[in-house]
């Protein structure tokens, strides 16, 4: 059973996120609307420097430590269209904390100002740029939630197919997979889904796509193919709408040949991870997601 402070997340987040009834028009006003502050004060974070640069023309924020052994690369949510880099302080601060991880969080171009490619291209363009400055692929992890959980694995696709070092491991959290919207568990869970209900999810991928292939892998990660990919851990709610995208994506990597660590939990809302230092959940998964990256990034 999920915790109290969980139940009540799913409480908040369904009040002032999730809309049934809402249009095309609307979609990406309301998604920055609601995602326009931090979750929490950045609060914790002894040792970590927060900086802004700009690498390659996209505006990262930088949180820095002292004596790195790691660089994280962290994709901020927001289903294409809204979202910041500073409302991920908190857990990228943690996360990093834990690996003695530098992070590096683009600010990529959205939707629909700027559909499908420019995100990921912006993600390429910083990894790009990390490597230039001497950063060690293999101490690297690429990791995201939701939109940039797809991002993830777009970057990870695009970079193995065009033969480019690859990051010693990746995360995804709650990823968004499959923007022909054929999972199982957009109908099923549609009702249950605190935060996303089916036409958020279907406006957010029509904004980003503008009349590209639903198929194509940099879009939707799920049709690509994952043979050479490195180490993945994934996340998933039992009850959201995105569920059977990271299970389908876990089953498809595995087949692969793919080492897959999954974490599901029941009840919990979509991108729960995030939510350190509010629920218990998060703060034990994170430690999960810090010794599986130990384990593939010495």
């Amino acid at each position: 059973m999920a915790s109290v402070r969980a139940r009540l997340a799913n409480f908040a987040v369904r009040r002032l996120i999730r809309r049934d009834q809402l249009s095309r028009k609307q979609a990406a006003p309301h998604f920055r609307k609601a995602l326009s502050r931090p979750l929490l004060p950045t609060l914790g974070l002894r040792g970590i420097t927060i900086d802004q640069c700009e690498r390659q023309g996209v505006r990262c924020h930088q949180l820095s430590v002292n004596r790195p052994e790691r660089t994280l690369l962290y994709i901020h949510g927001g289903g294409f269209v809204a979202g910041r880099p500073d409302t991920y302080h908190n857990f990228c601060g943690r996360l990093a904390k834990r690996l003695n991880a530098n992070a590096c969080l683009p600010q990529y171009r959205l939707a629909p100002e700027h559909p499908y490619p420019a995100g990921l291209e912006d993600c390429l363009s910083t990894y790009r740029s990390l490597l230039e400055d001497g950063v060690d692929p293999q101490r690297m992890i690429v990791a995201g939630d939701s939109a940039g959980g797809s991002l993830t694995l777009a970057l990870l696709l695009a970079l193995r197919d065009a033969g480019e070092p690859l990051p010693g491991c990746a995360l995804a959290i709650s990823p968004a997979t499959d923007a022909t919207l054929s999972s199982a568990s957009h109908r099923e869970n549609a009702q249950r889904d605190a935060m996303l209900s089916p036409t958020m999810i279907e406006h957010s991928a029509a904004l980003y796509l503008q009349g590209e292939d639903p198929r194509t892998p940099g879009a939707s990660p799920l049709w690509g193919d994952y043979d050479g990919l490195p180490p993945l851990l994934l996340t998933t709610s039992e009850s959201e709408c995105l569920r059977d995208d990271c299970y389908r994506v876990a089953e498809k990597a595995r087949e692969a040949g793919v080492e897959v660590e999954l974490i599901s939990r029941r009840d919990m809302p979509h991108v729960w991870p995030i939510f350190v230092p509010l629920l218990p959940e998060a703060n034990r998964d994170l430690k999960r997601m810090a010794a599986f990256i130990r384990r593939h990034c010495p």
